[in-house]
């Protein structure tokens, strides 16, 4: 419930901010600003971050940080309402707010194993997915027409109340049992991590997707309030259904993983998702009717997070448990590379247009994903 909350929170605050941003610059670099002020602290921290979360109670760090994006959405939505608020306001809060991620995606990712058995690790991990993604249908939707009907701060406000909620319930949350360890240094731990990492014939190259993906297809997200506003023309309710529709494909994605149960030939299963995502992606990127883009992104969500659930499941189950919490914080460090193609992406849309920069996105995706087809260590992993 904690993690439901939580996402309903997140999906209503990318839309505000998004939308936010855009109406205050009228710049799609300065959306790409805003994301690099969360994603920097990420690239630079996430490594340290898995390190902390190896060794501290995960549930502890959830809450704790929790609180924090509680606290720093109710700051902003006070500056909102107040009429003060400035682009640099909203970098500083992704920035407090990227730190605190740094510690709450590791720890949200590798606390999943200490709730089931390896032999359903998939299955839990595409149902925690498809609960997320619940929200990506119904919060954008109702996020969009809030901030038509009640404006941007009172919205922010909603998300912080959102947070402080998530906060309460993850502490009812019960476990197996925690894994963490203590009695090394950080630096013994990072380098324990990557020899590991280095070690095994499966993670490097499931690590190395989840960047490819990241970087190449993720940066489409932060660019829709300018799809929503100059390309479709569909306003700020238009965006949210937009978001809606791509959880709604992320829920028939991730459902859909779900039902395969332990399905043996994961590894094809994981570039069959990465192809359809690209291929879906470039769709969107063409279509000028509202309609059209909408299907194609329904096939975007389904593609995007069916993917995540498949590699995510297949990240942790060839991990030791000792290892999870820094192994997941790798993926964040994609997460935080994925910004620095954001910024890219945004430049790229300021001076030829958003459809070309994501379009461009989802063919550089749909390249990587047949390459990766012609490799037997990423077709046969199970």
């Amino acid at each position: 419930m904690g993690v439901v909350l939580d996402f309903a929170a997140l999906q209503m605050q990318i839309l505000a901010r998004g939308w936010l941003v855009y109406q205050m610059t009228s710049s799609p670099l300065a959306l790409g600003l805003v994301t690099v002020g969360w994603g920097l602290p990420v690239l630079l921290f996430s490594l340290v971050g898995g390190a902390v979360v190896d060794r501290v109670p995960k549930r502890r760090i959830i809450i704790g940080t929790e609180a924090i994006f509680s606290l720093v959405s109710f700051l902003v939505a006070g500056l909102i309402l107040s009429a003060s608020v400035a682009l640099w306001h909203l970098v500083s809060a992704a920035v407090v707010m990227g730190l605190a991620f740094t510690l709450n995606g590791p720890a949200r990712m590798s606390f999943i194993p200490e709730l089931v058995e390896k032999d359903g690790m998939m299955n839990a991990y595409a149902l925690n997915y498809a609960g997320l993604n619940l929200m990506r249908v119904a919060a954008p939707a109702i996020g969009g027409l809030l901030v038509a009907v009640i404006g941007v701060g009172w919205v922010y406000l909603l998300t912080a109340f959102l947070y402080g909620l998530s906060t309460l319930t993850l502490t009812l949350v019960g476990v197996k049992g925690e894994s963490n360890h203590q009695g090394t240094s950080l630096a013994t731990d990072l380098r324990y991590v990557m020899s590991f990492v280095r070690g095994s014939p499966t993670v490097p190259y499931l690590l190395g997707m989840f960047l490819g993906v990241s970087v190449l297809a993720m940066p489409y997200m932060f660019l829709l309030p300018v799809f929503a506003a100059d390309v479709l023309r569909v306003g700020e309710v238009g965006l949210g259904w937009m978001m809606a529709t791509m959880g709604l494909g992320a829920v028939v994605g991730t459902l859909a993983v779900a039902s395969l149960g332990d399905y043996r030939r994961k590894g094809l299963l994981l570039l069959g998702l990465a192809l359809l995502f690209g291929l879906s992606l470039l769709l969107f990127s063409l279509s000028t009717v509202f309609a059209l883009s909408l299907i194609a992104l329904l096939m975007v969500g389904a593609g995007n997070m069916g993917y995540m659930a498949v590699n995510q499941a297949l990240l942790q189950s060839h991990t030791p448990s000792e290892l999870r919490g820094r192994v997941s914080s790798l993926t964040m460090f994609s997460f935080g590379m994925a910004t620095l193609g954001v910024l890219g992406f945004s430049a790229l849309a300021e001076v030829w247009g958003a459809p070309l920069s994501v379009g461009m996105g989802g063919v550089t995706l749909l390249v990587v994903a047949l390459l990766s087809v012609l490799r037997p260590c990423l077709r046969n992993i199970r």
